[in-house]
Order: C-alpha cells, then sequence, then structure tokens
C-alpha cells in the first residue's frame, strides 16, 4: 500500500483532535475536594432540584383525575404519593417511612356510615367546645386526654383545590 491520501490524513488528524480534546475535560481529573458545608449545600441544591421536578411530574399525574374528584379537593385522592411510577417522593416515603404505607395506600378507603361520622364529629365538637384553660395546666400535659391545635387549611392552594366545598359552606 502506499502513502494515504490528503483526505484520510486531514480526516485523522481531525479525529485525533477531537477525541485528545473530549478527553481533555475536567470529567477524567479529581475534583477539587468540598468541604462539608459545600458538599451540604451541593446535596441540597441536588435535592432542591429533584424535588422542583418531581412537583412537576406530581401535578401532570394528578391532573389526569376527573373534574368531579378534582372538586372533592386533594385531600380527597392524595393522602399518599403515588404507588406506581418513577417520584421521587415516593422513593422518600420508601427510605423513610414505614414501608407498608404502599400497601395501606392501595387499600381502598373504609366508607363510614352517617351515624359514625356523627359520633367522631360531636366528640371532636366535645374537645374544641371545652372551656380554655387560663394559665398553667392543673397536670403535666403528657397525661391529657386531648389537645387542639387549630390549623387553617386553604381552599384553593395554586390551582388546587385543597377540600371539598362542603367544608368551605361549613366554615362559613
Amino acid at each position: 500500500m502506499g502513502r494515504p491520501s490528503r483526505m484520510l490524513e486531514s480526516l485523522r488528524a481531525a479525529i485525533e483532535q477531537r477525541v485528545s480534546h473530549e478527553f481533555a475535560s475536567d470529567i477524567f481529573e479529581p475534583s477539587k475536594a468540598l468541604s462539608p458545608e459545600e458538599e451540604l449545600e451541593a446535596r441540597r441544591s441536588e435535592l432542591r432540584k429533584g424535588l422542583k421536578a418531581d412537583l412537576a411530574k406530581l401535578d401532570a399525574h394528578y391532573s389526569r383525575h376527573s373534574e368531579e374528584e378534582k372538586l372533592r379537593g386533594v385531600m380527597s385522592f392524595a393522602h399518599y404519593p403515588p404507588v406506581d411510577g418513577d417520584f421521587l417522593v415516593s422513593k422518600l416515603w420508601d427510605k423513610f417511612l414505614k414501608p407498608e404505607w404502599r400497601e395501606r395506600a392501595t387499600r381502598p378507603a373504609e366508607i363510614m356510615s352517617k351515624e359514625d361520622e356523627a359520633k367522631i364529629v360531636a366528640e371532636i365538637n366535645k374537645i374544641t367546645d371545652a372551656p380554655r384553660l387560663s394559665g398553667e395546666p392543673p397536670f403535666p400535659l403528657e397525661k391529657a386526654d386531648a389537645m387542639v391545635v387549630k390549623r387553617r387549611v386553604p381552599v384553593y392552594r395554586g390551582k388546587w383545590r385543597m377540600l371539598p366545598p362542603e367544608v368551605e359552606k361549613a366554615r362559613g
């Protein structure tokens, strides 16, 4: 075989230059060691980005519910993260909560009778309507049978209805 053509030589030179340029990047060089604070901030930033992306996926997932379901409020159908799909929130629940959550999430909701519901509401009203303590309680709080902590939940949070219309009407 004779000498390679100029075109072949220039092609080989271009490939060598491109390969040496690609492998000269800092990907293969050890990176500068981060301080514990910098490492923590890098991990926080990565988690924040992951949660924002997961929130968009969750929004798309729950947006597929019917308008009738969405009108009842998120709290009526999103007690748990989705069990199907690749969601960061589901993975975090797997890692940090009891693994039985997946089994409970797929179990059909128990339908309470109107009588049982009325009994529970009456018991809650009895507790919330009890006279307030003024000053120090006469016993340690650890021994209390019940304690009321009131929270206000907005009817809407962004585009999502949180509570069913009946709750909004009952709140006045």
